[in-house]
C-alpha cells in the first residue's frame, strides 16, 4: 500500500503474526471474562473477596517473573546456532529458534493452568447463595448492567490503565536494548530479568500490606493511591533509563 508517497510491503510472516495475535487474544479474551467473573463468585465475604484477590495477585507475580527472565534465557550460549542445522555454526544466540522452542512450554504450561480453575475452583456457597437466587434475563440483565455509572467510571479506568500500559510495554524492550545497552540483546535481557526479580519481591512483599488496607479504607480510595503510586513510578522511567547506569531502571520497576 502506499502511505506518504512511499510503497509499504508487508511480509507474508508479518500477516501471520497479526492475525494470530488477534486469535490469541480473542481466546484469552474468553478465557477472563469467566476467570475474573467466578474470583467475585467463590464467597459473598466483602473481606474474603479481597484475599482471594491477594491469592490470585501472588500467583501472577511468579508469572511474571518467570517470563522476565525468557530473553535472558534466548539469548544465553544454550542457543548459539539453535534450529539451524544447514547453517554454519553461529556465535549468535538464535532468538527465533529459542522463542520457538520455549514457546511450546509456555503454551503446555497455558493449557494446563488455564483448565485447572474451571475444573478444580467450585463456588463454597453455591448451595447457600447461587442456587437459591432468582434468576434474570439475559437481556434484562444486560440493560442493568449498562445502566450502571460506578461500573462505567471502572471500565474507564481499567480500560485506560490497560491501554496505556501495553502501548509502551513493548518499546521498553527496545530502549533498555538499544537506547542503554547500545544493542547487546544479553546485557539488556539479564537487566529485565532482574527487572522482573525486582517487581516479583516487591510485588510479594506489597501483596499483604495492600491486603489489609483494603480491608480497612474504602476500595476506591485505595485505588486511587495505587494509581498515583503508579503513575509516579511510570515518571521516574524519565531520570533513571540512562546508558550511563543502565542498572538504574531498576528503581522504576520497584
Amino acid at each position: 500500500f502506499e502511505l506518504g508517497g512511499e510503497d509499504y510491503v508487508f511480509e507474508e510472516g508479518y500477516v501471520r503474526l497479526c492475525l494470530l495475535g488477534m486469535l490469541y487474544f480473542t481466546c484469552v479474551t474468553i478465557w477472563t471474562m469467566p476467570y475474573y467473573g467466578m474470583q467475585l463468585e467463590l464467597t459473598p465475604n466483602y473481606d474474603e473477596r479481597t484475599r482471594v484477590s491477594a491469592g490470585m495477585a501472588f500467583a501472577g507475580k511468579f508469572a511474571g517473573f518467570v517470563s522476565g527472565w525468557f530473553m535472558a534465557l534466548v539469548t544465553s550460549s544454550w542457543f548459539q546456532g539453535f534450529v539451524h542445522p544447514d547453517a554454519p555454526y553461529s556465535q549468535t544466540p538464535d532468538l527465533v529458534g529459542g522463542m520457538r522452542l520455549l514457546s511450546w512450554f509456555v503454551a503446555a504450561a497455558i493449557l494446563v493452568l488455564a483448565l485447572a480453575p474451571g475444573l478444580f475452583v467450585k463456588e463454597r456457597y453455591y448451595a447457600r447463595e447461587a442456587a437459591r437466587q432468582e434468576r434474570e434475563p439475559f437481556w434484562a440483565g444486560l440493560g442493568r448492567t449498562v445502566r450502571c455509572g460506578p461500573l462505567w467510571s471502572l471500565i474507564g479506568v481499567s480500560f485506560f490503565v490497560v491501554f496505556a500500559g501495553m502501548s509502551v510495554a513493548g518499546l521498553g524492550q527496545y530502549i533498555n536494548t538499544y537506547y542503554i545497552n547500545r544493542g547487546d540483546w544479553a546485557a539488556a535481557s539479564v537487566i529485565s530479568g532482574w527487572s522482573s526479580s525486582a517487581m516479583l519481591v516487591t510485588g510479594l512483599l506489597s501483596i499483604p500490606f495492600w491486603t489489609r488496607v483494603s480491608e480497612r479504607l474504602d476500595k476506591k480510595t485505595v485505588v486511587a493511591i495505587i494509581l498515583v503510586g503508579g503513575m509516579c513510578g511510570h515518571l521516574l522511567n524519565w531520570f533513571c533509563l540512562r546508558p550511563d547506569m543502565p542498572y538504574l531502571q531498576l528503581v522504576p520497576a520497584v
